[in-house]
């Protein structure tokens, strides 16, 4: 007898802790992501603003670790997701300008 393979879990993310800075300083980011490897061992991160008032900028969105540029002060909330082609978690950091 072969038990079943155990199913998929989605990944585990966490984005980091809240930051404060001042202008023209620069956040890195950096999200901590791991996986049980299925369906397949591709897992794909991204970066993505979901409140505050201007457009952040990435260095590179799609990584782990990276470095975010903010146009004016104000809280911005920053989203790390990761999907690993069937299942999708993310987490949230707010960072203070």
């Amino acid at each position: 007898y072969t038990p079943p393979p155990a199913p998929n879990q989605p990944p585990v993310v966490t984005a980091g802790p809240d930051q404060t800075l001042t202008l023209p300083e620069r956040a890195p980011l950096a999200a901590q992501v791991t996986d049980d490897g299925l369906p397949n061992g591709l897992l794909t991160t991204a970066w993505s603003q979901t409140g505050g008032p201007a457009g952040v900028t990435c260095a590179d969105p799609a990584a782990r670790e990276t470095i975010a540029s903010f146009p004016e002060p104000g809280v911005y909330t920053l989203r790390a997701a990761a999907s690993d082609g069937a299942l999708a978690a993310s987490d949230e950091l707010t960072v203070t300008v």
